[in-house]
């Protein structure tokens, strides 16, 4: 049995900058939902950006770190398949 250590969630709660965000209305979708830690069971209180080309989140880090794993969930709700 291979033993999996568990990362530390170095995105959690730090401050975030996006492209765009769906609607303009950063309550509903705001790029600050892609870092609380919770997983959303509806269509609001999710990171979700505007229809656009190549969109864009920023997760400013406290320290320099070197990235060897990045988990992203997908909404649960039916818009799901947009990602």
């Amino acid at each position: 049995m291979i033993a999996i250590k568990w990362k530390t969630n170095a995105a959690l709660s730090r401050p975030t900058f996006s492209s765009s965000v769906y609607g303009s209305d950063s309550s509903l979708w705001g790029a600050h939902y892609a870092t609380n830690g919770a997983i959303s069971a509806i269509g609001t209180g999710i990171f979700a950006s505007d229809y656009e080309m190549s969109p864009w989140l920023k997760i400013q880090l406290k320290d320099s770190k070197m990235i060897t794993f990045v988990r992203v969930y997908n909404r649960r709700d039916m818009l799901g398949k947009l990602l």
